[in-house]
This record gives structure tokens, C-alpha cells and sequence, in this order.
């Protein structure tokens, strides 16, 4: 009787959710952007995004870091990306936070130098699970300045990622139309001022090394954008089988 045994290895990833828990976004031309109470659950990871007018009134404005009302330290904050500049612009920042603990909590955004009520900003707290916690945000970049349309393609670094757009015209030019396969998830616009909006791939990408655009099909001049991609990554589980004779026998691990 001969007997054989072997290991092999199988990746699976966690399927990225928009949990049902995240709040609604901030719109508001106050210095502290709070959102509404939300309770996240353990595990999951926070992607704060904010755009703010980096000038109103006149004074130079920035993001000087995000806070949250859970006392102590709190959660730890990650600034991930910024894009823009502080003279006549639209700046926008890319932090994360991993949720430790499952309980009612508020976010802040504060902005450094708010004087009037020129100072609009945008800030969209999304609640994520199945995130890689050690690596959340896989490809990302953008840019400022741009006048018409925005395609920011990147290649997928991983299995199942999701792919997002935030949008930020200083001129107000109109609220954009999401690019093929991408939908307008949320917008602001104030006339005379700013626009915001955020914009997400319809689907996940499902192969690492996949060619994938962040886009706008309007308005098609007279903006000026600051616009950031970034890509979503998930938690991967593998599976480890044991093959001896006839018999299979599987275990599962976390690579996060």
C-alpha cells in the first residue's frame, strides 16, 4: 500500500464592505468638522477623507490632524496622502484608523487657520471591513491643478481591491459625472466657491496587476481640480490542506 502526503496552500480574500455604520459626510464651512455618532465595528478600518478651501477669506488653511471623542489617546490616525497647496486651491488628505473596539464614537477634522465663511470643507468618514489592517490603502496618487476631466489610472496591487476618487474644483465648475464603471457616491457644491464629491468603482478589481481608472467624464473645462485615487486592500485568509492518502484535512489562517 503506498500512502501519499503533501501540503498545498490556497489565498483567499476577504470581500472590502462599505459597512452600514458609516455616517453621513460633513458639509460645512466650520473650523471643526464633526461627524454624527456612529459605532463601527471591531476590526474594521476608518478611511477619512477630507477636502478643504486652502485659502478662505484669505487665510492659508490646512488640515492640522484628526481627532476623536473615545477619550485617552483614542484611535491612531495615519495620514496617508495629501494633495494641493495653500494658494488659491482645494487641499485633500487620506487618513486611516483600525477600530479596536467596537463603541459609539464621533470623528473631527480641524482645520488650522478657519476665518469666514468662505472656508468650506468636505469630510466623508467611510466605515470598511474586511481590510488588510497593516497595509489598508495599496496604489494611490493624483494631483492639483487640473482643467477639464480627471483619469488617474493605477494597476491593482492585490486580489479584491477597491478603488476611490476624491474630487476637489476651487473653481466650482459643476458636480462631476463619474468615468465608465464608477459611481458618484456623494457630492457638495457651493456656488461661487468649491465643489466636492467622491467617487468609487462599481465592483472590486478581482486580479492583482489589473489596469484600473479613477475618472470624470464632466464638466470638461473651466476647473481647477485637486483630485486623489487611492485603492481599498483586503485581509487575506489562506488555506493550508494536508492530503494523506484518500483524507484532506484543511486549516485556515489570517495574513494581515
Amino acid at each position: 500500500m503506498i500512502v501519499l502526503m503533501g501540503f498545498f496552500t490556497c489565498p483567499a480574500f476577504a470581500a472590502l464592505a462599505l459597512d452600514a455604520s458609516t455616517p453621513a459626510a460633513v458639509k460645512s464651512n466650520v473650523q471643526n468638522l464633526t461627524t454624527a455618532s456612529f459605532t463601527p465595528p471591531a476590526g474594521s478600518v476608518l478611511y477619512i477623507l477630507v477636502a478643504i478651501n486652502s485659502l478662505g477669506g484669505g487665510n492659508t488653511d490646512t488640515v492640522t490632524g484628526i481627532s476623536d471623542s473615545l477619550g485617552g489617546p483614542g484611535l491612531t490616525y495615519i495620514k496617508q496622502l495629501s494633495l494641493g497647496n495653500t494658494t488659491n486651491d482645494c487641499i485633500v488628505y487620506l487618513y486611516t484608523a483600525t477600530v479596536i473596539t467596537s463603541q459609539s464614537m464621533t470623528v473631527t477634522a480641524t482645520q488650522s487657520n478657519y476665518g469666514t465663511s468662505a472656508s468650506y470643507a468636505y469630510m466623508k468618514v467611510l466605515v470598511v471591513t474586511g481590510v488588510n489592517t497593516s497595509s489598508p490603502v495599496g496604489a494611490n496618487g493624483g494631483g492639483r491643478g487640473a482643467a477639464g476631466v480627471i483619469s488617474d489610472p493605477y494597476v491593482s496591487t492585490t486580489n479584491n481591491s477597491w478603488g476611490w476618487l476624491l474630487y476637489a474644483d476651487w473653481n466650482a465648475a459643476a458636480i462631476p459625472t463619474a468615468g465608465a464603471s464608477q459611481t458618484l457616491d456623494d457630492s457638495y457644491f457651493i456656488a461661487g466657491q468649491d465643489t466636492y464629491a467622491l467617487i468609487q468603482q462599481n465592483a472590486t478589481t478581482a486580479s492583482s496587476g489589473t489596469s484600473v481608472t479613477m475618472s470624470t467624464t464632466a464638466p470638461t473645462s473651466g476647473a481647477q481640480t485637486t483630485h486623489m485615487y487611492f485603492e481599498m486592500k483586503p485581509f487575506i485568509t489562506t488555506t493550508q490542506s494536508i492530503v494523506q492518502g484518500n483524507s484532506v484535512i484543511a486549516g485556515n489562517s489570517v495574513l494581515n
